[in-house]
This record gives structure tokens, sequence and C-alpha cells, in this order.
């Protein structure tokens, strides 16, 4: 073997620090953390020590219970403002709430300032006694530390935080995944993440959470083309026609992903995983075309 095939790639290693962080070594970590102020890198998962050191320098505070939230005002103004979005994601928000099922769980969605839009979940989880984020929670680093929605944004990438992985100590009983939202300019434009009590619960949820993701992006593709129809139909009629038909030919493929992926929350939700991740695969597929 020559010597480049031995060597370890940067993602080869960083998967391999990825599988040695046991949940003893998290709660280690935060113990030493918490006595000395340093992080134990080699007790953390990369990305979740890169979250944890961003975290302590931002000043977020390890023993908080729950983030911090804007006024009722400001927070109505946060609606309004992003309210085009909330409408895009709904029905996936809505189907990756129904995958979870009977589990302890809360889908989330935010902006690309890591503040809460909107939160779909199980009665006890979003109205509980317990302090859950609702909207208007502000959920970056620098407030809420490693979590759900502020720690894609930061590494601009997929993240799973599990349990006590989390920065304060108020998030430890989730474990949480997000993926940020990207338009046609790949902008970040906001954060879909789902949290859940049960961390096996939660896996099998991972490729309906990217599959939705990617549904919201091209929902939000296919609308502004339909802006662009509408200007082109006022300006350039003879252009009009080739336009529209691709705009046709999108929400054709796009609706049939969304139909696939409403029949794979169903079967996730009674544990018919099998055929449930072929659909989520051919979901995928159909919005790739479509976009």
């Amino acid at each position: 073997m020559s010597r480049a095939g031995s060597e370890l790639t940067f993602n080869q290693k960083d998967e391999l620090t990825e599988m040695k962080a046991s949940h003893h070594d998290v709660l280690e970590a935060g113990r030493i953390y918490k006595s000395t102020g340093a992080i134990p890198s080699r007790m953390l998962r990369s990305k979740i020590y890169r979250a944890w050191e961003r975290s302590h320098l931002q000043g977020a505070n390890p023993y908080a219970l729950q983030a911090e939230k804007l006024s009722r005002s400001d927070t109505e103004h946060l609606i309004t403002k992003n309210s085009d979005l909330m409408q895009l994601a709904k029905p996936y928000i809505r189907m990756l709430s129904q995958a979870a099922g009977t589990e302890r769980h809360a889908v989330m969605l935010s902006d690309n300032q890591a503040l809460l839009l909107d939160v779909v979940g199980d009665q006890q989880t979003v109205h509980g006694t317990e302090a859950f984020p609702e909207p208007g929670s502000w959920l970056s680093e620098s407030v809420a530390g490693a979590n759900g929605i502020g720690t894609p944004l930061a590494e601009a990438d997929y993240v799973e935080i599990i349990s006590a992985e989390h920065f304060i100590e108020g998030f430890h009983p989730f474990t949480c995944q997000g993926i940020p939202l990207r338009n046609d300019k790949q902008e970040i434009i906001g954060v879909l993440s789902i949290s859940m009590r049960r961390q096996d619960a939660g896996q099998r949820l991972k490729e309906i959470l990217l599959c939705a993701s990617h549904g919201v992006e091209a929902d939000l593709l296919s609308a502004n083309l339909e802006k662009d129809v509408r200007r082109v139909l006022k300006s350039n009629p003879d252009e009009y026609q080739p336009l529209e038909d691709l705009r046709q030919d999108i929400i054709q493929a796009h609706h049939a992903a969304r139909l696939k992926l409403e029949v794979v929350s169903r079967m996730v939700a009674v544990n018919r995983l099998d055929y449930a991740m072929q659909l989520v695969r051919q979901a995928e597929d159909s919005i790739e075309l479509s976009c």
C-alpha cells in the first residue's frame, strides 16, 4: 500500500474522533470545564469541541436552564418578517412531527440569526411544565451554547448534539439534530431542527430531516421561480411559456416528492423503517430533479 493510501484523510480522522466520544467522556468533559475552564478536546467529538470552544469564547453560561427570549412585540415582528419561510416549512415540520409518533419531541424552525420561529411537538414537551424554547427564543451559541439550532448555523452543516454534549444544562435531556436551510444563492436563511428525548428514536429521523430540509429549499426555489415567471410575463410575454413549462415541471416533481415524504412520516411512526427509507431516497431523487 502506498503512503498516501495508508494515511487517514482529515474526514476519516474526524470520523474516528466522532466514534470515540462516550457518554462518560462527555460528562467528564463537562465536569472538567465547569471546575477548571478547560475544554478537554479528546473527550468530545470534533464538532462538539468546536461548539464548546465558541460557546466559551462568546460567554455562554453552562449553568443556564433555558434560552433567552425576545419581547412579545419583537417576537411578533420576527414572525411577520419570516412569514414566507414559515409557510413553506410548515408541511415539512408537520411531517417530521408525525414521523416522531408518540416519542417526546419538538420540531423547530429558526431564522439565520438562531431566533426561533416555530415549534411543533408533543403536548408534554412543547406545552408542559419544563421550560422548552418557544418562538422568539434566541438559540445562538453565544447565548445558548452548543445546541441543535445555533451549532448548525455556526458549522454551516448538519449537526447532531447528544444529551450532555449540549453546553447548557437545561438542554441535557434532549438529543438534537439540525441542518441549515439555504436559498438559491446558497445563503443560509434558517435552520430546521428536531429534538427528542431518546437518541435512538432521533437517529431514525435523520434521513427524513435531511430530505425535509431539501424539500423546503425546493419550495423556496419554486416560489422564487414563480415570481420570475410573473415578472417575465409583464416585461417579455414571448419568453413566458418556456419559463412557465419549467415551473410546472418543477412543481409536479416536487409534489411527488412531498407525497412520498408524507407516506414516509407515517411509516416511520409505526416502525416500518426499511420501506420508509426506500421512499426517502425516491423523494430525494425527485427533489434533486426539481432543482
